[in-house]
């Protein structure tokens, strides 16, 4: 949702399922995937790196791969988060 530009409502999405405890490494790769797309690095970083230490195998391997990462790939924060 949030690759369509629709934000707005992609963040009510993640705050919904946040606020109804289910499963916490996703709403974080959530977070990390809106904040990416709209270019908030930081925030993107700090919720990957969250997902991570959850799930580590699952989200490091799902963030090297997923498209809404890629303005971070030069980051070399992401990429130690991913390597």
């Amino acid at each position: 949702m949030a690759r369509q530009s629709q934000f707005g409502q992609a963040m009510k999405y993640i705050e919904q399922a946040e606020s109804m405890n289910r499963d916490r490494e996703y709403i974080y790769y959530a977070k990390a995937c809106y904040f990416a797309l709209q270019n908030n690095q930081l925030q993107a970083i700090e919720n990957l790196k969250k997902a991570i230490n959850i799930a580590p195998i699952r989200c490091e391997l799902e963030a090297e791969h997923n498209p809404d990462f890629e303005k971070l790939r030069d980051n070399p924060e992401f990429q130690a988060l991913i390597n």
